[in-house]
């Protein structure tokens, strides 16, 4: 009688440990799992910024390609890309720029001078940003989004 307590015990205690490592391995499945999909959906977010903000610079210089309508420049010390248009007869400029880690746009009369950056509306989530023009005439806006780097060349013709 002793010993058939004996092996029932001895299963039980089996059964036990065996269902104990079932769960663990469970826990650490779902553990790294969660990992993995952290890891996916940081790097899809980096990378919709990243495609937000160049999408949204090219964009706005598309829509005013008139010769000598695209610029570079700076507001309130922050470089700028400067989109010149005339609304109904009103010299006004777009400028587009990086402020407080976001991308800026502000529209202004051309001859507004008391422009300051924390006026303009936030548009993509930026790190920081330079405009500068090539020998061409391009303008290059290399901007860094999520610790990662880009560069756009933003084409002046037609």
């Amino acid at each position: 009688m002793r010993k058939k307590r004996l092996r029932h015990t001895s299963s039980l205690l089996f059964i036990l440990l065996l269902y104990a490592s079932l769960i663990l391995v469970g826990v650490l499945l779902i553990s790294m799992g969660t990992g993995v999909y952290e890891n996916v959906l940081s790097s899809m977010n980096r990378n919709d910024e990243a495609r937000t903000a160049s999408a949204y610079l090219m964009q706005k210089v598309r829509q005013n390609r008139d010769l000598g309508a695209v610029t570079s420049g700076t507001l309130d010390g922050q470089d700028a890309v400067i989109l010149s248009q005339s609304i109904h007869g009103e010299e006004y400029c777009t400028y587009l720029y990086c402020c407080d880690g976001q991308l800026y746009e502000l529209l202004a009369r051309k001859d507004n001078t008391s422009l300051s950056a924390a006026a303009g509306s936030p548009v993509a989530s930026l790190d920081e940003m330079t405009v500068s023009t090539s020998g061409s005439g391009d303008l290059i806006v290399s901007f860094t989004t999520g610790g990662r780097g880009h560069r756009l060349r933003l084409r002046q013709d037609p």
